[in-house]
């Protein structure tokens, strides 16, 4: 099968009629000379023609040659120049040769050897059968250089490569494995294409991975193959390392079997596509150093049943609505508390229907859930613990409330009495106590303590932390309804509500 390209071309010709190349015939070779630094391309009579050296079986490609009394070193073989050369049965091509075009031995049925030197890896011979590890020194893998390789079962990439041209691995349906090195860095369009039978791909650097510029969805073997191995073993729960500054497109599109992503503060930007189809994928926390995901980026995570942003700021996403495409927006998407009105108004971020704050998390010991009024404390029994004494402050001197909880987490004490508006105690779960905590102010930073101590009074352990309510503080907040009107809490002090009018505590009217 012959690529997209091919079959332009061959359009071209058969409107044009036949293309003349511009070479000068050396040997049994045509030539196109740059006089400027004196190197030689091995070229063609007739772009991408039976004709150009059907009557050669065997071809040798001097590393330089003289024209005019002038000496010309062969750096290069252009695109189509041994095209259905199809008696061709050896090709032997110097050191001297540091790239190799498009489809330069395409057709040539009969060669069976490989076609390479120190530099490039040039053509595999579709006849060939089972494995191939490309030799290690070779730096550039040419255009479909592998092309209609349909026997071929497994590939090996050496570190060395660095370059694989656009249609490399086409139409290798029976291609069950790559092992792609840590020296690869782009991979050209389509490389992969039709590679259907691909099964799994084999890295042994994941930063190196990251670091590679595919040139379309089909130049990543993971499009067909959805399993990544790193060092032999499946990646399920991915970690980026944090060395990775920025996720490339398609990097790992298609792998359908990451259940997690963990992204670290170094990422700055996610490209498009990156994890487009990851559909068993189920958590992904993004870090609050990315300021930019390209388009498509989770487009058809289906999986997905919470996602998480750190970013203050809402990431710009790329193609207006299409970076979560077909991804759940009624799950919970989480993001820093003060920045929950952000997301509801943001492009994209928006579309989410169950934006909520971040759940504080003091080391892996108290969970934090503040809203626009409460905030709800969640933490282990400690060992040994005869009571626990929960403080919240705001601001520094101003005391909110003190709670003592005994030892089974039930509230036994409150002050003020007054300030004690919160729920009843109760174990979330084995050995787990939760509270919530009323009549907060929006829009407010707190800070909260929570000291374990036995029965002798001695301190066993102390978590100490911070929270903002959500919102934005009003003149008057909180009704407290009593006999005499209504209470309302402000600024740490008590006013009384009756109608229209606002009286201090002591009666006397404030507005």
């Amino acid at each position: 099968m012959k690529s997209k390209l091919l079959s332009l071309l061959f359009a071209m010709i058969a409107s044009a009629g036949t293309i003349l190349a511009d070479g000068v015939n050396i040997g049994n070779l045509y030539y196109n000379l740059d006089d400027t630094d004196k190197t030689a391309a091995v070229t063609c009579q007739y772009y991408f023609n039976y004709r150009n050296y059907y009557n050669l079986t065997t071809i040798t490609i001097p590393s330089s040659v003289t024209f005019n009394s002038i000496t010309y070193t062969v750096t290069s073989i252009e695109s189509g120049a041994f095209y259905s050369s199809s008696n061709l049965t050896s090709v032997t091509i110097p050191n001297s040769i540091i790239s190799v075009g498009e489809a330069a031995f395409e057709g040539c049925t009969n060669l069976r050897n490989p076609v390479y030197n120190e530099h490039v890896f040039a053509y595999l011979p579709i006849s060939y059968t089972g494995a191939f590890i490309i030799p290690d020194g070779i730096e550039h893998i040419a255009p479909h250089a592998f092309c209609d390789c349909s026997s071929l079962t497994s590939v090996t990439i050496p570190n060395s490569v660095t370059n694989i041209g656009e249609f490399a691995f086409y139409n290798c349906t029976n291609l069950t494995s790559v092992t792609v090195g840590n020296g690869v860095v782009s991979i050209g369009v389509d490389a992969f294409y039709d590679c259907s039978g691909l099964t799994g791909v084999h890295i042994g650097d994941l930063a190196a991975w990251n670091s590679i510029t595919f040139g379309g969805a089909k130049s990543n073997p993971l499009y067909y193959a959805h399993h990544l191995y790193l060092n032999g073993t499946e990646i399920i729960d991915l970690m980026i390392p944090d060395s990775v500054t920025q996720i490339g497109n398609y990097t790992f599109s298609g792998c359908t079997d990451l259940a997690s992503v963990t992204i670290p503060n170094s990422v700055i930007s996610i490209g498009k596509y990156a994890f487009s189809n990851c559909q068993t994928l189920t958590s992904v926390t993004i870090p609050n150093s990315v300021t930019n995901i390209g388009e498509f980026a989770f487009s058809y995570c289906s999986g997905l049943t919470s996602l998480t942003c750190e970013a203050v700021a809402p990431p710009t996403c790329g193609f207006s609505t299409c970076v979560f495409n077909g991804v759940n927006k009624y799950i919970p998407l989480y993001v820093p508390a003060e920045s929950v009105n952000a997301y509801k108004t943001a492009i994209e971020w928006r579309d989410f229907k169950n934006i909520q704050p971040i759940p504080i998390q003091d080391e892996d010991t108290i969970t934090v859930v503040p809203t626009e009024t409460t905030i709800s404390f969640s933490w282990p029994q400690v060992d040994n613990a005869d009571t626990y004494e929960l403080t919240i402050h705001e601001d520094t001197d101003n005391l909110v409330c003190e709670l003592i909880f005994d030892a089974e987490g039930q509230l036994i004490s409150s002050t003020p009495a007054m300030f004690a508006k919160g729920n009843a105690p109760k174990k979330k779960q084995q050995l787990i106590f939760s509270y919530t905590y009323t009549n907060l102010r929006s829009g407010t930073t707190y800070s909260y303590t929570l000291i374990a101590k036995d029965r002798n009074g001695a301190v066993i352990q102390v978590e100490s932390g911070s929270f903002s309510t959500l919102g934005t503080a009003t003149a008057i907040e909180y009704p407290l309804t009593d006999s005499h009107g209504v209470k309302c809490l402000r600024e740490g002090k008590i006013y009384i509500l009756r109608g229209e009018k606002v009286f201090s505590i002591t009666g006397q009217k404030v507005r």
